[in-house]
């Protein structure tokens, strides 16, 4: 199992979506790469949100709080 966005693109994955990576714990999580933006490369979304919905998110990055695991807020 790849542990970025970058290894699956190295493995040939060139298509933008949502991608299972392990992180550095060995919990495997899904994530959203962009296998397009960039010539070579791969990016990793990190954090999405609208501004709207700010007040929602009152952890820090290191702590797993998703707002919804089945039905992530990409497109706001």
């Amino acid at each position: 199992m790849a542990n970025s966005c970058l290894e699956h693109y190295q493995m040939g994955m060139s298509t933008s979506g949502i991608y299972s990576i392990r992180g550095n714990s060995g919990n495997v999580y899904k994530t959203y790469c962009d296998m397009t933006s960039e010539l070579n490369s791969a990016w990793t979304l990190v954090l999405s949100y609208s501004y709207q919905n700010a007040s929602r998110f009152s952890k820090s990055l290191e702590d797993d709080s998703p707002v919804s695991v089945d039905n992530p807020n990409w497109h706001h």
